[in-house]
């Protein structure tokens, strides 16, 4: 059964500033909205500025599978492969949880935390290692007014 605390503080329109540490900055907006009653449908669209000063466009889509124990994140495609399991923990006010993720040899390390209250406010944290990747994602998001 999906925790109706997780869904309520994850529905709704967003928007986000993401920073990696290879340089690259991004913003742009995001959604979470209802697919049945324990799927939330994300969406996120925005610019990337390049450290060469560069922009790009860019788009994403996830299902966010709700449970009682916290989320497992597929890739919105036909395969619907999974992202990540994230098993979530209530402490000090947020919703706490890690999940990881192979690609190929490297691997994602992720940290979540949401915060239900008002405003509510979600933070995604990647890390990227193996022998293609290495850098830190981080992704702040606040309601979109």
């Amino acid at each position: 059964m999906a925790d109706p605390t997780v869904m309520a503080a994850l529905t709704g329109r967003w928007r986000f500033q993401r920073h990696a540490s290879t340089g690259e900055r991004m913003q742009g907006t995001a959604e979470f909205r209802a697919d049945s009653p324990d799927c939330l449908r994300y969406h996120e669209e925005g610019r990337a500025i390049l450290p060469d000063g560069r922009e790009l466009s860019f788009f994403r889509n996830y299902l966010y599978r709700i449970d009682g124990q916290g989320m497992t994140i597929l890739f919105d495609g036909p395969s619907q492969g999974l992202f990540q399991r994230v098993d979530l923990v209530w402490a000090n006010g947020a919703w706490t949880g890690q999940g990881h993720h192979p690609c190929g040899q490297d691997i994602y390390r992720s940290d979540y935390r949401i915060l239900p209250g008002r405003p509510p406010a979600l933070m995604i944290r990647h890390r990227v290692t193996g022998p293609k990747k290495d850098y830190l994602l981080e992704t702040d998001y606040v309601p979109a007014s």
